[in-house]
């Protein structure tokens, strides 16, 4: 799975790679497997797993001070305008 790049997310934690054209997330691996479609449930668990991974770093205080409305200056850029992009 492959996430839209963030331009402060610099570090690796548990299977997170971050890279210019994206961030991408967790590996699967199965002997004598060789497909290329993805596994829904191998797909769920790993975003489940970093969605934890994640959770776990705030601290319980943090969760229930999340605003309803992003602030713009951190509004992630609009997907399109990744389209056409080089990586």
């Amino acid at each position: 799975m492959v996430l839209v790049p963030q331009w402060d997310v610099n570090y690796m934690v548990g299977g997170m790679l971050p890279r210019s054209d994206g961030i991408a997330l967790g590996h699967t691996m199965e002997r004598g497997v060789w497909s290329l479609e993805v596994d829904p449930v191998a797909r769920d668990r790993v975003l489940e797993q970093h969605m934890g991974t994640f959770r776990t770093m705030r601290g319980p205080d943090l969760i229930l001070r999340v605003p309803t409305e992003p602030s713009p200056a951190l509004s992630p850029p609009p997907v399109e305008s990744f389209f056409d992009r080089e990586s």
